[in-house]
This record gives structure tokens, C-alpha cells and sequence, in this order.
């Protein structure tokens, strides 16, 4: 009987102990209704350097990824870098933009540092590629 007892209480408390244990590892119904919900991917904007097409010009690529089928007006643009105002080469504009790449195709605005960005219009969202040597 007293073997019995003494089993009891060893089992009572690693039940006991495990229970709490799960409590701490487990978030309660209230807290997991309080977090946000995780989104399997994020979404990205991206702008890639300018290039030189073949038959001359500029030519700038950008977009995005992973934002799911919210559509937004992206516009694509390739400046030169220049002190003051940056002087505009290329420019398209994409209405109902989902997900994908566009790309602006321009002329030459003479030899210099070029950059792509990318614009969300109407939001603040805005992104630009590495600065390169172009025309």
C-alpha cells in the first residue's frame, strides 16, 4: 500500500508539471486573437539598375512580388543624377498593376549616373535601384 501511495504522488506530479509546463508553451484563445495574423509572404517592391538596349537609350525594370491580388497604379522611372532636380529618361505607367515586372524604356540624356525608381502612386511607397554609368 505505502508503494502505491509513494508511485501516486510521483505520477500526480509529473502530470502536475507537465500541465504547467504546456500552459507556458501553449498562448491562451485571448492572446492569440490579440496578434495579428502572419502573412505567409511579404510583399516587395524592387527596382533593377538601368541598362543600355541594344540600338541605344535607357531602359529600367521594376515591380513587385508576394502582395497578393490588390492591384495598385506602379510607375517606373529612370532618372539621370544630376544636382537640383534629376532629369527624367524613361517613364511608364501601369494602371491595375498586380504583381510582376515593368519596364520603361527612354532616351539618352547624356553621359552619366542613372537609377531606376519605382512609385506606388497615391502612397508613400517608393524604392530606387543602384546608381550606374549609362550613354
Amino acid at each position: 500500500m505505502r508503494l502505491m501511495r509513494r508511485t501516486t504522488k510521483i505520477v500526480s506530479g509529473v502530470v502536475a508539471t507537465s500541465a504547467a509546463a504546456l500552459a507556458l508553451l501553449v498562448p491562451s484563445a485571448a492572446a492569440a486573437s490579440a496578434q495579428p495574423p502572419v502573412s505567409p509572404q511579404a510583399c516587395v517592391y524592387f527596382a533593377k539598375p538601368p541598362t543600355t538596349p541594344p540600338g541605344g537609350g535607357v531602359s529600367g525594370s521594376g515591380g513587385r512580388t508576394g502582395c497578393g491580388t490588390s492591384s495598385v497604379t506602379l510607375q517606373v522611372v529612370v532618372n539621370k543624377d544630376v544636382p537640383g532636380f534629376d532629369i527624367q529618361a524613361a517613364e511608364r505607367t501601369f494602371r491595375g498593376f498586380v504583381t510582376g515586372t515593368v519596364t520603361a524604356v527612354g532616351n539618352c540624356r547624356g553621359n552619366g549616373n542613372y537609377y531606376t525608381e519605382v512609385r506606388v502612386l497615391g502612397t508613400s511607397t517608393k524604392v530606387q535601384s543602384d546608381r550606374v554609368r549609362l550613354c
